[in-house]
């Protein structure tokens, strides 16, 4: 259904009548067209087809557009790693491929940086007869279209602007998140939620800092160590929900569900606040959900 929105050209000739092949010739075809008669290709225009914005510009007879086009098994291998996208991270990568000049495979030469329509630009990359793109190989080059041309690639290419990470690898990437990765991997469970691609999840992050002054909080305890691990998986679940929420969705008074069932009351009047710690940065994206900073380890109350 996806795909009905592009114009299939018949051919009908008929040599006793003298009708002309109405098909327009290959100098007159958009990128789009030709994009859409390529095997290869299938899964790159069934995903643009959902971006009207990006199926015009494809398709503008009076554009000069270069498009490195993933083919597509570097889309299998991209969906796989990339289970949850939203529609404007897709638009993003979409615009991600596309240039607003026209670059032959002749006109590339080695560190050349190109801008895309997406905003950030892409470096080439030439080793004798290898071609890339960013990190993809170019694996065919100079498909001609009225409006630009085509050069397909191994990989599909992603802006920084969207996520590549999953929580787990922010959190061991941070050294001030070091105690929460210390006390994280005690539990399995845990452990490959935050490492899931597939996980949609909100973590609330205590600094080192503030597992300090939990440890500090109790004579008792002088490491991780030393607490049970029936209380620190308790505590630990009361900082994750199974949910996406950024920033912007928080409100006064908003109540949300954590992990281990317990209800976590959000504050806005001095500054935003879980129960009472401080959010100290917020909207840190992974690819699996959203870490919020805080200040202060939060103790639950009873689910």
């Amino acid at each position: 259904m996806l795909l009905s929105i592009f114009i299939v050209f018949t051919a009908c000739s008929d040599d006793d009548d003298g009708m002309v092949d109405p098909t327009p010739p290959i100098e007159e075809n958009s990128i789009l067209d030709i994009i859409s008669g390529e095997d290869d290709l299938s899964t790159l225009v069934t995903v643009a087809s959902g971006f009207p914005d990006v199926v015009d510009a494809l398709n503008n007879p009076d554009a000069e557009l270069t498009l490195f086009a993933p083919t597509n098994d570097a889309f299998t291998d991209f969906l796989e790693l990339y289970p949850n996208l939203t529609n404007d991270q897709i638009e993003e990568i979409l615009t991600f491929h596309v240039l607003a000049s026209i670059e032959m495979a002749a006109d590339l030469s080695d560190g050349q940086t190109l801008a895309t329509l997406q905003g950030e630009n892409l470096i080439v990359s030439i080793d004798g007869a290898s071609v890339m793109i960013n990190d993809a190989n170019v694996t065919e080059v100079d498909l001609e279209a009225v409006n630009g041309v085509i050069h397909k690639i191994d990989m599909v290419l992603v802006p920084s602007t969207v996520p590549t990470q999953t929580i787990a690898e922010i959190a061991v990437g941070n050294e001030d998140f070091s105690l929460l990765v210390e006390a994280v991997t005690r539990f399995d469970d845990l452990t490959a939620a935050i490492s899931s691609r597939e996980s949609q999840l909100t973590v609330f992050a205590p600094t080192n800092d503030a597992f300090q002054a939990l440890l500090d909080s109790n004579d008792d305890w002088n490491s991780l160590d030393d607490i049970s691990d029936d209380l620190l998986k308790d505590v630990l679940e009361f900082h994750v929900a199974a949910e996406v929420i950024a920033s912007t969705d928080l409100s006064e008074g908003q109540e949300i569900t954590m992990l281990n069932g317990a209800i976590a009351t959000i504050s806005l009047e001095n500054g935003a606040m879980i129960e009472n710690a401080n959010i100290s940065a917020a909207d840190i994206f992974a690819v699996n959900g959203v870490v919020h900073v805080i200040d202060m380890v939060i103790i639950p109350h009873n689910p």
